[in-house]
């Protein structure tokens, strides 16, 4: 990795899209994918791979983009949408003076890995070409949107297809969807009618990129929309060297509609069940199960069917979290069982026992505690060995040890909760200040 990181100059990153097909409201790189927005997973694994430099050509909802990513990061803005030619060379200032490698990658593929990108690199600098750039092998029959590489006799690349157009008047009867729910409907015959296309991830030498830019700039003018591709058309044309990195196709693969969003969605939190699996988390049904990017998990732990696991919740060693819980923000003490409950923002001790359709929300509890079905714990603090019955509610409590709330009790303790809105009310009456 760090070999790499002498290597590479930089990325841009291109993220001035429109996201028309997502109909949304919220730009499809704001869209989360385990609980991270999709642009984030980008900027990771660029960063990783060595590309600590990066410049984000924006456009469309640019101050979202730039709250997300953050401002110590470089912007170059893209007013129009005139193709991703246009946006990388709204960026061409950055290279001015530069020699050497540059990543030029869309912001919408989330799952690409760190690792393809440095074998990326590599290629470039092992064959010292002018560009090398991400491929992929996929059936003809999805019809996604790509641009088909065409190679010679040789194999060398001579030419980049244009994608057909999108399809965007689908109705019940049209075949439409993401990767995965067109893929499942394809016979033998089909997958194996592959096609190679290019993954839109390209590594160009900056001095020739520069020139490349200057050429088709002074030839179409800023007013024109151009592609990358036709980039490496003008590199072709001139007798400069193209290689290819052939990645996994999944890997690759772009968000465009919400049928896709669905894909890395599902792609991703594979991935994620994977990690915990291969460190000791028994994962009953990974393909029901949700659990964010940020979540931590002890070994020897078993999460049922249907468990949801958000916002950097950290469960300890052989734990159990029974079918359809959701925790959020939730850190969970060792040996604690969780049977169908929902946890959010709190702190469970050791050995704890949650009953089935109980909630328990920003309180703590200590070690050896035993909550029973259908009741309520909330903005409290209970103590070691603190025993509640089924259907209790419990509303900003502070208990002594070895308490216990026999079966229907309610109590509200209405002094702390008075307290407690002074003391959020004056929280921001001084952020307004």
């Amino acid at each position: 990795m760090k070999e790499v990181q002498a290597m590479l100059n930089g990325a841009f990153v291109l993220a001035a899209g429109t996201s028309s097909r997502m109909e949304s409201r919220t730009s499809k790189l704001l869209q989360k994918v385990a609980g991270r927005p999709m642009i984030l997973w980008v900027k990771e694994a660029l960063k990783q791979a060595g590309a600590s430099e990066q410049v984000y050509v924006v456009g469309y909802q640019q101050a979202e983009i730039r709250k997300t990513v953050g401002e110590n990061m470089i912007y170059m803005l893209q007013e129009r949408p005139l193709g991703t030619g246009h946006a990388t060379a709204k960026a061409a200032s950055f290279l001015e003076g530069v020699d050497g490698a540059i990543l030029v990658c869309p912001a919408d593929i989330p799952l690409i890995r760190p690792q393809t990108l440095v074998k990326l690199v590599r290629r470039f600098e092992e064959t010292k070409c002018a560009c090398a750039f991400l491929t992929a092998h996929i059936a003809k029959e999805l019809n996604l949107t790509y641009e088909e590489v065409c190679r010679d006799s040789n194999g060398e690349v001579c030419d980049l297809k244009s994608a057909p157009k999108f399809n965007q008047s689908v109705d019940f009867f049209t075949e439409s969807g993401g990767f995965f729910s067109r893929s499942r409907n394809l016979t033998p015959r089909m997958r194996n009618d592959l096609v190679e296309v290019s993954s839109g991830i390209y590594c160009f030498d900056t001095s020739l990129l520069l020139s490349a830019l200057g050429k088709i700039g002074a030839k179409l003018g800023n007013d024109r929309p151009y592609e990358l591709s036709d980039i490496i058309k003008l590199l072709l044309a001139d007798g400069q060297k193209v290689e290819t990195v052939e990645a996994y196709s999944l890997e690759v693969l772009g968000v465009k509609t919400r049928a896709e969003l669905d894909d890395v969605i599902y792609i991703m939190n594979q991935r994620i069940c994977d990690y915990h699996m291969l460190r000791g988390v028994t994962i009953v049904d990974p393909d029901t199960c949700q659990i964010d990017y940020d979540v931590r998990i002890g070994a020897d732990t078993v999460v049922g069917p249907n468990v949801v696991l958000l916002d950097g919740c950290q469960i300890s060693t052989n734990c159990e979290i029974g079918p359809f819980s959701t925790l959020k923000s939730a850190i969970i003490g060792a040996n604690t069982k969780v049977e169908r409950a929902v946890l959010t923002e709190c702190k469970l001790g050791q050995d704890n026992r949650i009953g089935a359709f109980t909630e328990i929300r920003q309180s703590v509890l200590g070690d050896d505690c035993q909550v029973d079905s259908f009741s309520l714990v909330q903005n409290s603090e209970l103590q070691a060995q603190n025993l509640v019955n089924d259907h209790v509610s419990l509303t900003y409590i502070k208990s002594e040890k070895m308490q216990e709330y026999k079966s229907g009790t309610v109590l509200r303790n209405h002094l702390s909760q008075k307290q407690e809105e002074r003391r959020e009310k004056e929280n921001i009456r001084n952020k307004q200040k």
